[in-house]
């Protein structure tokens, strides 16, 4: 048992362990959890197991080494058993390069895999991007400035932006200046989400190994009619101890307490059972959270 602050008493539950280095979840409508993993693979947990077999591995779809990094389940995945992911894989000439793939899911296994964005420049070692659909059902990406700052002021480079895309890839007609380019510029975007009380986007931005900042991003308009494009409201300083990987805000019914609060995950959350990689809310409210090797849930008490 875990109490807050203000007061919220949470309850502390293991969902499933023996998973590698999650990186981000996502949790369908009928209580699956979708695991990204940084060692290139996608899981999918049923009723607390997790098979042995992965989901998806980009060690079977590319050469070399990569990583998993960031999921979203299309806002009508019931019907149309969409799964979308970034990861990242070594260009031709060994480089590290984000691509932005489509899935269908199907008997818990992911195929008919479409590439919508790739050749992204991706930073070595320590790569963040970050992925949500928003209210508006478009698909907001988000990359890290791929190991050179200069590329998050470069406005022809994806790098160290939110992009907001429609789901086959292409730009949104309603996006100022023709571009894909929402909002900029970011250092390592690690957590991405919106507010359901606002519609604003919160982004959790890691600039150095000891500091990090939270920007909320509000839409705009363009310069002409009916043209759209992020802005930044605020920017807030993270403490020091934060080293976010992951944000979500919660949405749902189980505790009304908790609604509109920003939760993010951080290595500094190693009270619970261990360094926090990710976290997401079900549909139903349950707070779903990533350890090093486990997924465990915070229920309401």
């Amino acid at each position: 048992m875990i109490e807050t602050t203000d007061g919220v008493k949470l309850r502390v539950e293991l969902v499933a362990d023996g998973l590698d280095r999650p990186a981000d979840l996502a949790v369908a409508p009928d209580g699956r959890l979708f695991v990204a993993e940084r060692s290139g693979r996608i899981r999918i947990v049923r009723d607390a197991r997790v098979p042995p077999a992965a989901a998806w591995s980009l060690a079977e779809a590319a050469a070399g080494p990569g990583q998993v990094l960031a999921l979203a389940l299309d806002p009508q995945f019931e019907q149309n058993r969409f799964v979308f992911a970034i990861y990242t894989a070594p260009s031709r000439e060994g480089e590290p390069r984000f691509s932005l793939a489509r899935f269908r899911e199907v008997s818990d296994t992911l195929a008919d895999r479409v590439v919508l964005l790739d050749e992204v420049r991706a930073s070595h070692g320590d790569a963040a991007a970050s992925l949500r659909f928003g209210p508006d059902g478009k698909l907001y990406a988000a990359f890290d400035d791929g190991g050179e700052p200069r590329l998050a002021g470069d406005l022809a480079s994806p790098n160290g932006k939110l992009l907001r895309l429609n789901a086959d890839g292409s730009t949104p007609g309603d996006q100022a200046g023709g571009t894909p380019l929402y909002s900029y510029a970011y250092r390592s975007p690690s957590g991405l989400d919106w507010d359901p009380s606002s519609g604003a986007w919160g982004i959790a931005d890691r600039e150095t190994m000891t500091s990090a900042r939270l920007s909320a991003v509000v839409p705009g308009h363009g310069s002409r009619p009916g043209e759209t494009h992020g802005v930044v409201r605020g920017s807030y300083a993270l403490p020091s101890t934060t080293s976010p990987s992951s944000v979500a805000f919660y949405r749902g019914r189980q505790s009304s307490a908790l609604s509109g609060n920003l939760l993010i995950a951080s290595d500094e959350g190693r009270h619970l059972v261990g360094g926090v990689r990710a976290v997401a809310v079900s549909p139903e409210g349950a707070i779903y959270f990533a350890t090093a090797r486990a997924i465990g849930r915070l229920v309401s008490d």
